[in-house]
């Protein structure tokens, strides 16, 4: 395929936004193409207009269960523009969405910033709104109980931030 708005897609900082993402949440084997690219490419991959989509690897995980599951391993640079692409469009996705506090899921953040869910509610913030939304008879009782078994699992869970949010009428 050719792109026809390579000039007009931020790809340094989409570079960024996968990196950031490889390195905080996914595992070696997978991460290990996106740290030989930014290593090779010095710090910089580019993409050119014709763009030849590669082929995805299908590979099989096992679980805790003792099941296996399927996913795939894309190539870097259809991520790369995959991301690219989504940053460029981030005003018209974010406008077709419902308000924040209606829709929630994991929201872009500003473009400027290499964590693109910078911002977006986080799992325990939504489990603070729904304690929220409980009465007020049972809210403190369910809200120390989360708040315990939340910080005893998450060395980045702030229990103080949680207990406020539960609060919220």
């Amino acid at each position: 395929m050719n792109l026809r708005s390579l000039d007009t897609l931020n790809v340094p900082q989409a570079w960024r936004r996968l990196l950031f993402r490889m390195r905080r949440f996914i595992d070696v084997p997978d991460r290990l193409p996106f740290e030989v690219m930014d290593r090779l490419s010095s710090h910089a991959p580019t993409l050119s207009s014709p763009h030849h989509l590669r082929p995805v690897t299908t590979v099989m995980a096992s679980k805790g269960t003792g099941t296996v599951r399927p996913f795939v391993r894309l190539s870097p640079y259809d991520l790369l523009l995959y991301q690219a692409l989504v940053d460029a469009l981030a005003d018209d996705i974010e406008a077709a969405l419902g308000s924040r506090e209606k829709v929630f899921a994991y929201r872009m953040g500003g473009v400027t910033d290499d964590d693109p869910f910078s911002g977006s509610p986080k799992w325990f913030d939504f489990i603070a709104s729904v304690i929220a939304a409980m009465p007020e008879t049972t809210r403190d009782e369910v809200c120390k109980a989360f708040a315990n078994r939340l910080g005893a699992c998450n060395a980045s869970f702030d229990r103080n931030r949680f207990v406020e949010a539960c609060k919220k009428p």
